[in-house]
């Protein structure tokens, strides 16, 4: 009656796969560089925890529970990051793709809600150069040579 069980074969790997990405998650750093990678992982960690349950509903006596709730709650953590990350980075890329056609102005329309305006554009003080230039001697352009005040050592 004493037998030994065997572990499922995603027992540690989904699980840890599934929390790494929650962390990433819940960090913030899902919508940058990692998201893409996260996504892969949580994809594959969700295949492996789904063969696992596949495997112990086939025959249960095999396998020990615990391994089975531990494939069960990867597959779960699995499935929610993947969903997360694939619903932010569809967001990340329909907000990046809106901003290649005015991106100077996108943040202040989507801020102001006035997306309906793009056809009456009309330049505002704001954009307007209003840059006081010095006057300075160009080097270049001088017949003599520019005489410069010296240096004063303090030391």
């Amino acid at each position: 009656m004493n037998e030994i069980k065997n572990k499922l074969s995603a027992d540690p790997g989904a699980l840890v796969i599934g929390i790494i990405a929650i962390v990433i998650i819940t960090t913030g750093c899902c919508c940058g560089i990692l998201s893409v990678p996260t996504l892969i992982a949580t994809i594959v960690g969700w295949v492996w925890a789904a063969k696992s349950k596949k495997a112990y509903l086939e025959n249960p006596n095999q396998y020990d529970a615990k391994s089975y709730s531990n494939v069960k709650i990867g597959l779960l953590l699995n499935v929610i990051a993947t969903i997360v990350i694939g619903i932010l980075l569809t967001l990340g890329l329909f907000f990046q793709g809106l901003s290649l056609f005015d991106p100077e102005n996108y943040f202040d329309k989507l801020e102001n809600r006035s997306f309906n305006d793009i056809e009456n554009e009309t330049i505002t003080d704001e954009e307007v150069d209003t840059w006081n230039y010095e006057d300075t001697i160009d080097s270049t352009q001088v017949d003599q040579p520019v005489k410069l005040d010296p240096i004063e050592d303090s030391i």
